[in-house]
C-alpha cells in the first residue's frame, strides 16, 4: 500500500501570512484574474504557508480543505476573511489556468 502524503504535512494556518509585495509578484507572474485585492490577500497566506513548511522540511506538503463551507470569512479566528473563493484560487492554480 503506498503511503498517503497527508501522513507528512502541516494544515493551512489561514492567519499566517508574508507581505503583499512577494504576493504581487506571483499575481502578476500567473496572470490571475478575480478581484486582485482578494487575490493578494489568498495568495499571501498560501505562500507563507508553503514557504514556512519548505523551511521545516523540505518535503513537508500543506494539507486544506476543499469544502465550500470549510472557511469562514466572518469568524473571529480567520483575520484576513479567507473564505470560498480561496477554494477556486486553489483550484485555478492546480488546474494551470
Amino acid at each position: 500500500m503506498a503511503p498517503n502524503p497527508l501522513d507528512h504535512s502541516n494544515f493551512l494556518d489561514i492567519n499566517l501570512t508574508v507581505h503583499a509585495e512577494l504576493a504581487d509578484k506571483f499575481y502578476e507572474a500567473l496572470n490571475l484574474g478575480g478581484y486582485k485585492n482578494k487575490r493578494l490577500t489568498q495568495l499571501q497566506v498560501l505562500l507563507a504557508n508553503l514557504i514556512s513548511n519548505h523551511q521545516t522540511d523540505p518535503d513537508l506538503y500543506t494539507a486544506l480543505s476543499l469544502a465550500d463551507g470549510f472557511y469562514k470569512p466572518k469568524s473571529r479566528y480567520n483575520s484576513y476573511s479567507i473564505g470560498k473563493g480561496f477554494i477556486n484560487l486553489i483550484r485555478e492554480l492546480a488546474e494551470g489556468d
